[in-house]
């Protein structure tokens, strides 16, 4: 049995994908499987990666090839390789992001302790971009399994996504994959749902995961009407999971967490909002913008944010939107004028 096996759905990435698999297999691990799940593109991604594989015979062993026989999207790449994986740990990779060097070794050392989660920490690069080689030993820390739940939860940015989390296997097998349909927050739903009842958890703590920005992603190319479309129905599949929770105390928690999540989530739509789209299209983009406009009490909404954002949730909670608004653009240019006197 492997340690670790590694699923990385491959769709559309002919120009990247050849890093992303040499970053692996640069630093190949016997105790490491890679699964490959071809979905079905439309350019040469998957010629570009058998090519790849003919530089690495020794690797050849420890790779499994899988293919769709037609296109069903990242979430369904994700089930078929999970059903394939013999690892003890699961570890989802994007086809066009890369791996440190030396991260593989990190990772299976932080793994060493048998952790319900491993949380990994990524830097945002652009194409072409270097990742930090990572020097052994790399510092680890215990976390509280509750606090990264809500770390994850809190759709903050920083534990989010299928890449930097690694669970353990037998989990997942307790809690399979759900067939949610999402084309963004899928991993989010993914994640959360693994989370609610960890008995472990453990922190890499040097960037391993190196996420590759492109405007051609799926996440980098959606309009704000799917943004919110997504979120509002990952967190109705939340709210339907945990209801099913049956210690009172626990669902408890966990409905408190999610409140939370949505208080962040509007907050960073509405920045997103604001500092991606031109201010002609605001006034349209508010009526999505209140998906999750059930009553919410302000001392959740202060508590739930970070302080530059405390003005923008009492605008938000008496439905102040015109006032919300010109909070932020006048932020924005006093931002705008600090980083010029002070540059």
């Amino acid at each position: 049995m492997f340690k670790l096996s590694v699923i990385i759905p491959v769709y559309n990435v002919e120009h990247y994908i050849a890093s992303t698999v040499e970053s692996l297999f640069d630093q190949y691990n016997a105790d490491v499987e890679y699964i490959f799940v071809n979905d079905c593109g439309t350019d040469n991604s998957w010629q570009v990666l058998q090519k790849v594989l003919e530089k690495y015979p020794e690797c050849r062993s420890n790779v499994v090839l899988v293919c769709h026989e037609h296109n069903q999207g990242v979430e369904s790449a994700r089930i078929t390789g999970l059903a394939k994986a013999r690892g003890t740990y699961i570890w989802f990779v994007d086809s066009d992001d890369i791996i440190a060097l030396g991260g593989i070794v990190a990772v299976l050392n932080a793994l060493e302790s048998q952790p319900d989660y491993l949380a990994l920490n990524f830097c945002n690069l652009q194409p072409g971009d270097l990742m930090p080689e990572i020097l052994s030993p790399a510092k680890t820390r215990k976390m509280d399994p509750d606090s990264l739940f809500a770390e994850i939860i809190s759709h903050s940015g920083k534990r989010q996504g299928a890449c930097v989390n690694i669970i353990k296997r037998s989990l997942t097998e307790n809690k399979p994959m759900l067939k949610t349909g999402l084309k963004i927050a899928e991993d989010y739903v993914m994640h959360v749902r693994w989370t609610m009842n960890l008995s472990s958890a453990v922190e890499l703590v040097p960037p391993v995961y190196g996420y590759i920005q492109r405007s051609q992603s799926a996440t980098g190319a959606a309009d704000f009407s799917f943004w919110c479309q997504c979120l509002e129905k990952a967190f109705a599949l939340l709210e339907q999971e945990i209801s099913l929770e049956e210690n009172d105390e626990r669902k408890s928690f966990l409905r408190d967490t999610l409140k939370n999540a949505k208080i962040n989530a509007r907050m960073t739509l509405f920045c997103r909002m604001m500092n991606d789209y031109p201010r002609e299209n605001h006034a349209e983009m508010l009526k999505q913008y209140r998906f999750a406009s059930e009553e919410r009490n302000l001392f959740r909404m202060i508590s739930s944010v970070k302080l530059p954002m405390i003005p923008v949730a009492i605008c938000d909670k008496f439905h102040w939107y015109g006032l919300m608004m010109c909070y932020t653009r006048m932020a924005r240019k006093l931002l705008r004028f600090l980083s010029r006197r002070f540059r």
